[in-house]
């Protein structure tokens, strides 16, 4: 057991900033800060931005994550081995029983906007493995053999590794942690330790229970996100997003200006005589001294000859300043730079492909980029998740042996219109016929993530010589 009295909290502000960061690009719901320059605003266009703002990178984010999980919907093999078969079999079901696959949806989006949360596994009231989220703003400590997390104010979650024979045992325990002064005047941590027993008396752990989800390392212990290269580009589209909202806000309620008469209740001084002559304000124009339109209803009455020497500026009563389109025209086109900037830094696909995003069943035309990042992600994710099912497993029963899982890797190959060019020079050479078959499941493959449709189209045979048929998309 380690001595809690001599543990003091760490600041871990950077990894929290940088979670927070992600948060506020990706979650709709989460408070927006605006970004104000004080140099080009003035204190009505902040309010107005304030008013306006809405989190616009959130749907970018949710495309990216949709986009760079296609992994996730392909069919993987999970080997996890015991050494009695029965045992592998009541495991699988206790991983469905217990929704094992919505605790990986999580950690599939925690990759991205949260990877500085630790996932840890503990037993439940019937000594059961239970996945375990904690955001890193709980987090008051953490090293390679502890852990701890706060639950509530003063009431800390600790899991606590120790060297057990040949391997890892834990403990996993709440403290109560308060402070007082002594009469130094000096603060001093006291802990209501209550008395714990380790999880596992007769067999020891291979793997620790907890770890960061994060992939990539920002420093340090500090992880970043998957997407890193497109973060900051993200800043700046929902900083040019809350300006535009304020120039189409300007623009949909354009300066009015308009020609004002002299009153004629007050002869334009502002103020009349009440019945015991005093000075009162004028009812007619409320001081102002001038007669304007208030509104549609209203109307101004002008003589019908003026002086030359008193024409009017305006030639019209009422005029609304020309506001420039321009400018808008020019906010718009940089948002949607900066949004195919964003996609091909996060999914490597260019500005073509990027119109025609689909999901892993359909067509993408030039989706290779984005298979190649998929694939990438998918290895990453399934050592991690080798992690998790191998801790659960030891926890499960003291005869589990090993844990393997694989992903469906995509399509990497030749793009489908250089395949095309491949079967037709092929054809015109005479070359063998397997050879010209492997260059149509090529092509099938270069059009089809799904594996079922793939074969589908193989089997039908519906694959001609020509282009136009090579090419239908459905």
């Amino acid at each position: 057991m380690i001595d809690l009295d001599k543990i003091s909290f760490y600041d871990n502000t950077t990894a929290c900033s940088l979670d927070n960061n992600l948060q506020q690009l990706s979650r709709r719901v989460f408070k927006i800060n605006i970004t104000s320059i004080p140099e080009i605003e003035n204190e009505e266009q902040k309010k107005a931005k304030e008013q306006l703002t809405f989190n616009t990178t959130y749907p970018l984010f949710s495309l990216i994550i949709e986009q760079l999980t296609i992994f996730s919907t392909l069919q993987k093999s999970i080997n996890v081995n015991f050494l009695e078969k029965t045992l592998e079999k009541k495991f699988h079901k206790y991983l469905t029983d217990t929704d094992y696959n919505k605790e990986l949806s999580k950690l599939r989006t925690y990759v991205f906007n949260r990877p500085n949360t630790y996932l840890f596994i503990t037993k439940d009231t019937e000594g059961l493995p239970v996945i375990n989220f904690a955001p890193i703003n709980r987090i008051k400590f953490e090293d390679d053999k502890t852990l701890i997390i706060e639950i509530t104010e003063n009431i800390y979650r600790v899991i606590e590794l120790t060297d057990f024979k040949d391997g890892l045992n834990w403990y996993d325990y709440t403290v109560e942690i308060r402070k007082k002064t002594d009469k130094s005047g000096s603060e001093l941590i006291i802990i209501d330790k209550p008395t714990v027993i380790p999880y596992n008396k007769k067999y020891v752990l291979k793997h620790k229970p907890f770890k960061k989800v994060g992939f990539e390392t920002y420093f340090a212990n500090i992880k970043d996100t998957i997407i890193f290269e497109a973060i900051d580009l993200m800043k700046i589209y929902q900083r040019d997003s809350d300006n535009f909202e304020v120039t189409k806000l300007y623009h949909a309620f354009p300066q009015r200006s308009e020609i004002t008469l002299k009153c004629n209740k007050c002869g334009g001084t502002g103020h009349t005589l009440n019945s015991d002559n005093d000075e009162i304000e004028c009812p007619a124009c409320h001081g102002s001294g001038t007669v304007t339109i208030k509104n549609t209803a209203e109307s101004i009455k002008v003589p019908a000859l003026i002086p030359n020497d008193q024409r009017p500026y305006m030639s019209e009563p009422i005029v609304y300043a020309k506001t420039d389109i321009n400018i808008l025209k020019f906010q718009e086109d940089n948002l949607k730079n900066i949004e195919k900037k964003i996609i091909y830094f996060s999914t490597g696909l260019d500005n073509q492909a990027i119109n025609t995003l689909k999901t892993a069943t359909e067509i993408i035309e030039n989706k290779i980029p984005l298979n190649k990042k998929n694939n990438e992600i998918s290895k990453q994710f399934a050592e991690f998740e080798v992690w998790i099912l191998s801790v659960m497993a030891e926890i499960y029963s003291p005869k589990f042996l090993d844990c393997t899982i694989e992903y469906e890797q995509l399509y990497t190959g030749k793009v489908a219109h250089d395949i095309l060019t491949m079967i037709e020079s092929a054809k015109l050479n005479n070359l063998p016929t397997a050879f010209i078959q492997n260059l149509y499941e090529d092509l099938v493959k270069a059009y089809y993530n799904d594996k079922e449709k793939q074969q589908i189209i193989l089997n039908d045979g519906k694959i001609e010589t020509t282009t136009k048929t090579t090419t239908e998309k459905g």
